[in-house]
């Protein structure tokens, strides 16, 4: 934008910068084509369509609705904001009544909708769905409904998901097997349609055979009764991916590209996180259902497998939890409330603020949570004095993160640095235990459940995270 009044006040025509912009914007449109699930908001810089609808241009208006799309894409792939993603395609739709694409975004925002409002016990394995980031190119009926008793979460929520995925199809010109895949899955929650849901998945996983679609119809094989058929492609998948992750995780500690990878897929596990507590990675997914349902079938190799999801890949999701709660260990759970630095989980804001004071603005990250029931705050806080992360969600603590040797210790007994033979013998036996981290589970006093992760380098304790 500045560089657009500086041509201007040196007496250069500034169009220069908008042609400029949108040759960017054609060469950013074929990086998208090339890694079309890229989220947005995890580049570095504005978008071109953002920048060219910032600058006084004939195409400015409809710059600024491409920035638009772009932004609710991202938040239909980060699962945020779904509510107003919808009215937003609604909007565009108005313009574009046909349009396949926006019809795909909003079935696939309904149906993120409809999973949030159904327990992760409900849902039995996690699918995966595909949902491309916003491409300026892609803008250029009659349902009969099961029984709502045989679907879990919001029934309305979830019709209103079929009949926006049959209405995109209608628009379609050409086959679309992830998308297809996308609807298999919701549709294997009728109990009176998952034989042609399997059907679907099927020939999605025919017409494009990826970890999608592979995936998803190791689901919907699961929800149809075909268990045997489920274990073996999970099983496939698993080998084939867990042998890929396992050498990563070896050797990235002499290989500086594997450690950057392993990194970039962390950090935006994470974050992601932060928006969804119930993402998981796409690699990660088919290890999570391959645990799930060996555990169901009440084999001894999905508590291993189980062991190694959550001490290697990742622990913190919702379905992460469920997992370490169905893979049940021997030991007894302590009834505890871990305490640090004067508060707990479930303290409210005003507490935290009280004891550790009201951080400084520069220190606090805030983001508006929006889903078709309900808007709230979650808020990611930064307390450099005491080497912490604070995430608040709703005015209340639920993670807390300690990382250095400011930070308080916990219930009086562990601090970062300590070593792990140390705190195996102060607080016993963890739930999970790998080599570099070690995963509590407890009941606290109010009868929720609380989990304590260490995470270890050479033995020693540098990170700690209650949640």
């Amino acid at each position: 934008m500045s560089s657009f009044f500086l041509l201007q006040k040196a007496g250069y025509d500034p169009q220069w910068i908008v042609k400029l912009l949108e040759i960017l914007k054609e060469l950013h449109a074929v990086g998208l084509e090339g890694n079309k699930n890229f989220v947005t908001y995890f580049l570095s810089h504005p978008s071109p369509n953002e920048r060219l609808s910032q600058i006084p241009n004939e195409k400015q208006e409809w710059y600024l609705f491409l920035s638009k799309m772009e932004s609710v894409f991202a938040d239909i792939q980060l699962g945020k904001n779904l509510g107003n993603c919808i009215l937003e395609i609604d909007t565009a739709l108005k313009k574009f009544p046909k349009n396949a694409n926006l019809l795909k975004a909003k079935a696939i925002a309904r149906h993120k909708a409809w999973l949030n409002s159904a327990s992760i016990k409900d849902l039995e394995v996690r699918s995966i769905l595909d949902m491309p980031a916003f491409r300026d190119a892609m803008i250029a009926g009659d349902t009969t409904r099961g029984d709502s008793k045989k679907v879990p979460g919001d029934t309305e929520i979830y019709y209103n998901a079929v009949d926006d995925y049959r209405n995109a199809f209608k628009q379609m010109i050409s086959p679309d097997p992830a998308f297809s895949s996308n609807y298999a899955v919701l549709f294997a929650y009728d109990t009176d349609k998952v034989k042609d849901a399997a059907m679907i998945a099927e020939s999605a996983f025919q017409s494009q055979g990826n970890i999608q679609t592979a995936n998803n119809l190791g689901v919907v094989y699961w929800l149809h009764d075909k268990k045997k058929e489920a274990l073996e492609i999970f099983g496939a998948l698993t080998e084939n991916l867990n042998s890929n992750l396992q050498a990563i995780v070896t050797f990235k500690a002499i290989r500086p590209d594997l450690a950057e990878n392993w990194n970039n897929l962390k950090r935006e596990l994470k974050i992601r996180q932060s928006f969804d507590k119930a993402y998981v990675n796409d690699y990660f997914t088919p290890i999570l259902n391959y645990s799930i349902v060996l555990l169901e079938n009440k084999e001894k190799l999905g508590k291993k497998i189980a062991e190694t999801y959550l001490s290697e890949y990742e622990s913190e999701s919702d379905w992460a939890i469920h997992l370490a709660q169905i893979a049940k260990t021997k030991q007894k759970e302590n009834s505890v409330n871990f305490e640090f630095g004067g508060f707990e989980i479930g303290a409210s804001e005003k507490e935290l603020f009280q004891k550790w004071k009201k951080p400084e603005s520069k220190n606090v990250k805030e983001f508006t949570i929006q889903n078709e029931e309900e808007t709230f705050t979650k808020k990611i806080i930064q307390y450099p004095n005491y080497a912490a992360r604070v995430i608040i969600e709703k005015e209340k603590v639920i993670q807390v993160e300690f990382n250095g040797k400011k930070s308080p210790k916990i219930n009086g007994k562990i601090s970062i640095g300590d070593m792990k033979s140390k705190i195996l013998k102060e607080i016993g036996k963890p739930k999970v235990e790998s080599k570099t981290h070690l995963l509590y589970s407890y009941t606290t006093k109010e009868k929720r459940k609380q989990y304590l992760r260490l995470e270890f380098s050479s033995e020693k304790l540098i990170r700690a995270i209650v949640y």
